[in-house]
């Protein structure tokens, strides 16, 4: 099990890391730095599952991440990261598109190419 803290990143030459941006209707709800391991279960993941009844003393949401119908993970996360997951939300890799350097969480939209960054909001 991971925790909003155990998978935050945090700059190591040896263990490499990954932004990954949340994205529903075009919009990047939300963006995280992730640990590249746990990054690439989300980016792989068909399907989040809410699991939070199992875990009461939570103080937010548990999910399970499933990758072809096997928990691959589970994730106690806030109330916001784990509504959004359970949105079934596209789920992209920050340095594999155009902007996407720039992109910050409300501040950006997708196009299904590459990342619009919002000014003057």
């Amino acid at each position: 099990m991971v925790t909003d803290a155990s998978i935050d990143y945090i700059y190591s030459p040896e263990i490499p890391g990954i932004a990954v941006a949340f994205v529903i209707d075009g919009e990047v709800l939300y963006t995280a730095p992730v640990w590249a391991t746990f990054g690439q279960k989300l980016l792989d993941a068909t399907e989040f599952r809410d699991v939070s009844s199992e875990y009461i003393e939570h103080n937010g949401m548990t999910i399970e991440i499933l990758i072809d119908d096997q928990v691959v993970e589970t994730w106690q996360t806030t109330e916001y990261a784990g509504s959004i997951l359970l949105s079934n939300p596209l789920i992209l890799d920050l340095s594999k598109y155009e902007n996407g350097g720039h992109v910050e969480d409300l501040k950006a939209s997708f196009d299904g190419v590459k990342f619009i960054i919002k000014t003057g909001e």
